[in-house]
């Protein structure tokens, strides 16, 4: 029975393939959208993840301006950037191991008849450790390299494939221009990839920081700015205690009272996390609901069109009736139909928003974190939507009473 049931439902859709065709679309549109929708939702929480693996747990970051107007940054107060009397200030703060100072600049680096432009970055040697960053080749800055200010640098992975394309082990030892100064590079990282939005992790060299104030700055090293202060915990549980710790300690070093604004702010990874799944969750609503709307039209197609099916054929209905065929032979067999068109447009749906998922993900550099459970889960739906939608049609047909429908021509 389930063999000629699928016959006569192969036969109903060649028969009137034009119609089945724009059936499926409207059923693989759906799909697609639900697929499209699980790829993003997946992939920006995998994202999220990734991100806040890489900060640390246990690691605090300081930066100048007071967050305002829902967390946005602003230059409050009386202004100032931090210094390095911040930076001694919060690295003396209880539950703080170590710190570095991260002094950001643009600049053009060149080896041999090749250029780059990218951000220099001025760090301590403690901020590898602070981060947990390997290397692929070479070594990171050395406590040498910071006091005797050693014009040394360590390339990120993008910025060494642009200036050495032939071999990033090949560019140990070279010499490379930043600025107008000559450095040897001692290392180059291993990639960290790039993040949402654009930003390349691996697009950035790092020199020792008073190196970089010394050539780069304003020249006078005890007053040079600071964009940054990175901060490590001694333990993930005291992260809530050294983060009252430093922003008491910044309040003094600014000379601002316990009760005034700070113009400054410190983020820890927990904080980071709260406002990311806040931002996933409100995306994952926003495309699952788009991806409800697909589907629900997709089971108003499919119910139309066997609707439509089950008026045309009542005379078939009937005489199939006539001949001895049950009210559930009759259920069986629309149901059939109407699951077949539910799986011909399904199936491309699923292929079709995979591969849209894999090229949003890479315009979004995010990872592509659709699991095969995703797929089967969506899969799954859009067959008891099918399944309902025909359910309706398939009992009205296998209702009819077989005179009536007899004589209607």
């Amino acid at each position: 029975m389930l063999r000629a049931n699928i016959v006569s439902a192969l036969e109903a859709v060649w028969l009137h393939r034009f119609r089945s065709v724009l059936t499926m679309m409207v059923v693989l549109f759906g799909v697609l959208a639900v697929i499209t929708a699980m790829t993003i939702t997946q992939g920006t929480r995998s994202y999220v993840q990734n991100t806040v693996d890489e900060l640390g747990p246990d690691v605090l970051y300081v930066n100048a301006g007071s967050a305002i107007n829902g967390g946005a940054f602003a230059s409050v107060g009386n202004g100032q950037s931090l210094t390095e009397g911040d930076l001694h200030a919060a690295s003396t703060a209880s539950n703080i191991v170590r710190s570095s100072p991260l002094l950001t600049l643009n600049g053009l680096v060149r080896a041999g008849g090749r250029s780059w432009s990218t951000y220099i970055q001025g760090v301590y040697p403690a901020y590898g450790s602070i981060l947990r960053w390997q290397l692929s080749h070479g070594r990171w800055l050395s406590q040498q390299d910071e006091d005797a200010q050693r014009s040394v640098v360590v390339l990120g992975q993008y910025v060494a494939g642009r200036l050495f394309p032939r071999h990033a082990a090949a560019s140990i030892g070279q010499t490379v221009q930043i600025r107008g100064h000559f450095f040897r590079v001692v290392g180059v990282l291993r990639s960290k990839g790039a993040s949402f939005g654009g930003y390349n992790a691996d697009d950035v060299t790092y020199v020792p920081y008073t190196t970089e104030a010394q050539h780069f700055a304003d020249g006078t090293h005890s007053q040079s700015r600071i964009d940054e202060i990175v901060a490590q915990v001694d333990s993930v549980a005291h992260v809530e205690r050294a983060q009252g710790a430093v922003q008491s300690a910044l309040k003094r070093s600014h000379h601002l009272a316990a009760q005034d604004l700070p113009d400054f702010q410190i983020r820890s990874p927990q904080q980071v996390t709260q406002i990311s799944q806040q931002f996933t969750r409100a995306l994952t609503s926003l495309l699952m609901g788009i991806s409800a709307l697909s589907l629900t039209a997709a089971g108003i197609g499919v119910m139309n069109m066997m609707l439509i099916a089950v008026t045309e054929r009542t005379k078939e209905i009937g005489l199939r009736m006539a001949l001895g065929a049950r009210q559930r032979d009759i259920c069986a067999q629309f149901l059939c139909e109407a699951l077949l068109l539910n799986i011909a447009g399904a199936l491309p749906g699923v292929l079709l928003g995979m591969l849209l998922g894999w090229l949003l993900s890479t315009v979004f550099l995010i990872p592509f974190a659709l699991t095969p459970l995703s797929v089967l889960l969506a899969l799954g739906v859009s067959m008891v939507v099918g399944l309902l939608a025909g359910l309706y049609p398939a009992l009205r047909a296998a209702r009819l009473d077989p005179i009536i429908a007899l004589r209607i021509e």
